[in-house]
């Protein structure tokens, strides 16, 4: 798949268009509606955008609801921008679930079907979810995707707001997962990609020997790797992992370095987008670590563009109150 056709690289590029652009494309649907790269384009667009602009959140909706309904099986059905957050928009949610409802039923053998509605449960109706990757799992009992998948599932389930405790047997169910579908991957560069999940979720499943292990090999990895869309991720989860273990031992002053030191990352799609880990910095602020919590909220400024509300709204919080949730900052509607 070129970069052109790639759903991926197309929602990336996607989020760098103007209002300008982003009407034009609109526009251009109007006259050839099955276009999917151009409504791929424009769902990159709305990704970010839909959190507080309402608009955007309905635009955003309609384009998911068109791909739910007329092409399932695309990649791009299962990917976080074709995903619509009941918390952000409920009416919007119901019609995609029916939709979803109704494609489940219809292709009840088709992986790729299967697969992208797997990804739309996985939010909200996670016992679903779980139905569906293991039917995916007797499908395709040799394909890794299934494992990663359920392990990022059983992640999502075990996990809190920043700071919090965490689900420790499920955190424990993820990384069995990820640690069978590890043994599956055949390329390094596959494994590279794996170890930046590992590392962090063992921390959470109190693993912390294979925590430190993971994240020693992560960083080795990454030198490898320097090229690499996911060096960025790799570099900061492998910090924060690290500094975390650091704090189960009291070990206040390590733990404050890989904070720095997570930062200190050139960013990636995800991080660029959707943010760094919160996860390092709530147990130090915990700790009464404002000042280093700050500098590192002040390094995130250089890759995530697209979170400076968010913060500027944590640091406020942290200036005045010493503390913060890291809760995301957006106005919903119903």
């Amino acid at each position: 798949m070129t970069e052109q056709n790639d759903p991926h690289h197309l929602a990336l590029a996607g989020m760098h268009l103007d209002a300008t652009e982003a009407a034009r494309l609109e526009s251009l649907l109007d006259s050839n509606p099955d276009d999917l790269g151009i409504r791929t384009k424009l769902l990159g667009y709305y990704a970010q955008r839909s959190f507080a602009e309402i608009d955007a959140r309905r635009r955003n909706a309609a384009h998911c609801l068109w791909i739910i309904r007329n092409r399932p099986e695309a990649e791009i059905a299962g990917l976080p921008y074709c995903k619509i957050e009941r918390i952000l928009d409920r009416t919007g949610y119901r019609k995609a679930k029916a939709l979803w409802d109704k494609q489940v039923k219809q292709h009840s053998d088709n992986t790729a079907v299967l697969a992208n509605a797997a990804h739309f449960y996985s939010g909200d109706e996670g016992r679903t979810a779980i139905v569906l990757l293991n039917c995916l799992q007797r499908l395709e009992p040799r394909n890794p995707e299934w494992k990663e998948r359920l392990g990022h599932l059983y992640h999502l389930q075990s996990m809190g707001a920043p700071g919090r405790k965490r689900n420790k047997a499920t955190a424990v169910h993820a990384l069995e997962q990820w640690e069978a579908a590890f043994d599956l991957l055949r390329t390094d560069s596959e494994r590279f990609y794996m170890l930046t999940w590992l590392a962090p979720v063992a921390v959470d499943a109190g693993r912390l020997r294979k925590a430190v292990r993971y994240a020693h090999a992560l960083l080795r990895q990454a030198k490898k790797f320097r090229a690499d869309w996911n060096f960025g991720n790799a570099i900061h989860h492998a910090h924060v992992a690290l500094g975390r273990v650091a704090l189960r031992s009291k070990r206040i002053e390590e733990a404050k370095r890989h904070l720095i030191a997570s930062a200190k990352t050139k960013g990636s799609p995800q991080l660029d987008s959707f943010g760094p880990s919160q996860d390092l910095a709530a147990e130090l602020l915990a700790h009464g670590e404002a000042k280093t919590v700050l500098r590192y909220l002040d390094l995130c400024r250089e890759f995530w563009a697209m979170g400076h509300a968010q913060i500027d709204a944590w640091t406020k919080s942290i200036r005045e109150s010493g503390t913060t949730d890291f809760l995301p900052v957006f106005d919903t509607a119903d």
